[in-house]
């Protein structure tokens, strides 16, 4: 009944995953984002979500999936020099020489390089310590690490998937392969693929 536009926006809208009827509201902004090609009335609502690419682990239906229409904007990984210049702003922490196995580890994924830069700060760890416990439930990406394997384990194709890839470079699985794709977790195309940081290999090595 609005005669001006209306913004719906929605952050962190990844937490909805840990609901019982997340399958079901996702399907009903789908819903309204479909209305608007046979009624002029749903064009005056804007719909803007902020999440995690974790739920191409979860929704199966891309014809349910609010997150495959649109515009998509993609926080990329980072570059060395923004690696680099996000360091400095820390102290650099990372010293030179252990820059390229800094890179190696998380790749310039942007959550875990800031995660790793402030815990060397706030923590005052050096990187032997920081790579002694990266891969493991206690460390500070734990939380992150586990909750991707939680939501692998109820996937067993993904998770036979992620285990080729982990070991050979390579996925037999097109379909599988996309969703790990757009969830984060790997890159590459079928042929030739693998984990999108090395942190993710070493973990998954040990969990699938």
């Amino acid at each position: 009944e609005s005669d001006t536009p209306i913004v719906l926006a929605m952050d962190e809208v990844d937490r909805l995953l840990q609901t019982p009827f997340h399958s079901d509201f996702f399907a009903l902004v789908r819903s309204w984002h479909n209305s608007a090609a046979y009624d002029d009335r749903w064009d005056k609502l804007n719909i803007v979500m902020v999440i995690s690419t974790e739920p191409y682990l979860l929704i199966a239906d891309l014809n349910q999936s609010p997150f495959n229409v649109g515009l998509n904007l993609y926080l990329k990984d980072f570059n060395e020099a923004q690696v680099h210049d996000l360091n400095r702003r820390h102290g650099s922490p990372v010293r030179d020489s252990d820059f390229p196995q800094f890179m190696e580890l998380l790749s310039g994924h942007p959550y875990l390089t800031r995660k790793a830069l402030y815990t060397l700060v706030t923590e005052r760890l050096t990187w032997a310590d920081l790579m002694r416990i990266a891969a493991t439930d206690q460390g500070p990406f734990g939380d992150h690490l586990r909750r991707y394997h939680w939501l692998l384990r109820d996937e067993p194709d993904l998770s036979k998937a992620l285990k080729q890839i982990t070991r050979h470079e390579r996925c037999e699985d097109e379909k599988a392969f996309f969703r790990l794709l757009r969830a984060g977790l790997v890159k590459g195309s079928g042929e030739v693929c693998k984990c999108r940081c090395d942190l993710y290999r070493m973990y998954f090595e040990g969990k699938l």
